[in-house]
């Protein structure tokens, strides 16, 4: 995340950020410090957990967990509408 920030800074368009994860992360304060940067510049982040809800607890609300791969769409495409619908009000 630290690497993709500054280079999204820039970028004039709508700014949306998937992370897709089977665990949990080694630092999640390095990992909320991030989402604050991002989030100061503007960049929604999306999260999704592959089989762990370890990423609901970093993101709620904008975060959901696969269990199964059909779950992949439906889950996916209901975090970024959130998002979407979030950002628009």
């Amino acid at each position: 995340m630290w690497w993709l920030i500054p280079r999204m800074q820039g970028l004039a368009e709508t700014r949306i950020v998937v992370i897709i994860t089977d665990g949990s992360p080694d630092n999640p304060n390095m990992v909320r410090r991030a989402l604050a940067a991002g989030r100061a510049l503007g960049i929604e982040f999306i999260g999704l957990g592959i089989a762990t809800p370890a990423i609901t607890e970093l993101m709620p609300g904008t975060s959901g967990t696969i269990d199964r791969l059909s779950d992949l769409m439906p889950i996916l495409i209901e975090t970024v509408q959130r998002a979407v619908l979030r950002k628009n009000k």
